[in-house]
């Protein structure tokens, strides 16, 4: 997913309905990339899951948002359906 300040409500809704349908087999720690390491990713994906939801409308959220796709991505890259 390519940065934006605001994601469409279809693209929030995919990603968050994504994250909910796989709540319990979410992996215990993640590596998005070489600097960014997750070493409590369920939790850690609950809290952007929420942050997406109350402030999906407000631009200053758009890297948080955006992170949260980066992590789907991540774990669509290590073989997570």
């Amino acid at each position: 997913m390519e940065y934006k300040k605001i994601y469409t409500h279809e693209e929030l809704r995919e990603v968050i309905r994504w994250f909910e349908e796989r709540k319990g087999r979410l992996p215990q720690t993640l590596r998005i990339d070489k600097g960014t390491f997750i070493p409590d990713f369920p939790l850690t994906a609950g809290y952007y899951v929420a942050i997406a939801r109350k402030h999906y409308a407000n631009p200053t959220y758009g890297a948080q948002i955006w992170t949260l796709f980066k992590m789907r991505d991540r774990l669509l890259e290590e073989g997570m359906e």
